[in-house]
């Protein structure tokens, strides 16, 4: 028989082993390390020779191209800014400035986080062990697949509209377009490597969730089938299990609340100016000028992958916090089947209805939720911002051909 040329591990029984392609990513990224194993102890600020050395570079890089935009005495460094249209020429410039500054944000608030992501682990580690003791349909080796194939779908795209996107922009000498190269590929990589953590641990915890709706489907299914009679005892034990499962997962989520809320915010920031400078770009490339230029086409690329990092972390954000409402729905089925439910049985049922009436996995950044109404209304605000430009545009033009005109 033909052995397979790829064979994935089937022996994973750690959060640990199912996040390890994760390590690599962040290392490279973020420049922070994530824990291998319970004993891994991670000291504050803790950092790797090579990540000290990455990281200075990084920054140093980082400030000089923040500088270089804001002045207007460096104009060879402002290869984003077309001269033909002040508005794009500022919008350029303003990219690059905020993006830099996000990503010295980023890694400054990534190393402040570095304990919180490992206590984070360990508590899901925690979690995993019990309900794997229980019996829960928890797949851990079917996660270590995900987390490849999604992490390799992410740098693959990522690398991808670099190497579309760089070629094409005009640059003043070579040492300008080496410099620009690794800005670009510096700014959007730690971006998008923090965006998609955010996603593994959110559906991380939507997976066990997942796992403890099964289960009370499970146990509505063989008081259904009246083959095996729960006892009270056993039925009560359950419901205190899947309360503290409850109550535990939507402590993590609000970690990721916690960890990622504000980095999120930043990205639908970006997405939003990404969206009207793009928007507004098309609109003079088709409209106007009849030319797709390097500015334009960069913009497309780059905010064509920010919205869809941002649509699909709304929608494994919707979909956890459906899960967490199945939940509730699940356990009050429970509740309806059962025949003649003692009294003890009763308070449990209303201790856990209230639970979920008090307690919901909603990821939010503390001002509003991440949910389908915020990527409408960016949408919406994106669509009104660039209708907005085309009219200062058309302004412009119409005064510069009456100034024009002769008698």
């Amino acid at each position: 028989m033909r052995r397979p040329w790829l064979k994935w591990p089937e022996n994973i029984t750690t959060v640990y082993e199912s996040w390890r392609p994760l390590y690599y990513v962040c290392d490279y990224f973020l420049f922070i390390r994530l824990p291998t194993s319970d004993k891994d102890v991670i000291a504050p600020f803790e950092t790797s020779l090579s990540q000290a050395l990455r990281l200075a570079v990084s920054a140093v890089v980082v400030i000089v191209m923040i500088l270089t935009n804001v002045l207007d005495s460096t104009p060879h460094f402002h290869v984003l800014s077309p001269k033909d249209s002040p508005i794009e020429s500022i919008a350029g410039r303003l990219v690059i400035s905020l993006g830099s500054s996000a990503v010295l944000v980023l890694w400054v608030m990534s190393k402040f986080l570095q304990t919180r992501y490992a206590s984070f682990m360990r508590n899901l580690h925690s979690i995993d062990k019990r309900m794997l003791s229980l019996n829960y349909t928890l797949d851990l080796n079917s996660e270590f697949r995900d987390s490849v194939i999604y992490l390799t779908v992410v740098l693959t795209i990522l690398h991808v509209v670099v190497c579309i996107t760089h070629p094409i922009v005009p640059f003043y000498n070579i040492w300008i377009m080496v410099i620009y190269a690794y800005l670009i590929y510096i700014e959007n990589g730690p971006l998008l490597t923090n965006n998609h953590t955010c996603i593994l641990f959110i559906r991380a915890i939507k997976k066990r969730f997942i796992a403890m709706n099964e289960h009370i489907r499970t146990l509505i299914g063989t008081i259904q089938n009246d083959k095996k009679l729960i006892s009270d005892g056993e039925l009560i034990d359950s419901l205190t299990d899947i309360a503290k499962f409850h109550c535990e997962l939507t402590d993590r989520v609000e970690d990721v609340n916690f960890c990622f809320g504000f980095q999120m915010l930043v990205t639908c920031t970006a997405l939003f100016f990404y969206g009207v400078f793009s928007g507004f770009a098309i609109y003079r490339a088709t409209m106007v000028t009849r030319n797709w230029d390097s500015y334009t086409i960069n913009n497309f690329f780059w905010s064509n992958l920010h919205l869809g990092t941002i649509t699909f972390f709304i929608k494994v954000s919707s979909r956890l916090t459906y899960e967490s409402i199945e939940t509730g729905i699940l356990v009050h089925k429970l509740a309806n089947i059962l025949p003649k439910p003692t009294v003890d049985v009763l308070e449990r049922f209303e201790f856990l209805s209230q639970q979920f009436q008090h307690r919901s996995a909603i990821v939010s950044c503390g001002m509003f939720e991440f949910n389908w109404m915020l990527w409408y209304t960016l949408v919406v605000s994106t669509v009104s911002m660039v209708v907005l430009l085309i009219e200062f545009e058309s302004s412009f033009g119409s005064q510069s051909n009456i100034t024009t005109v002769t008698p």
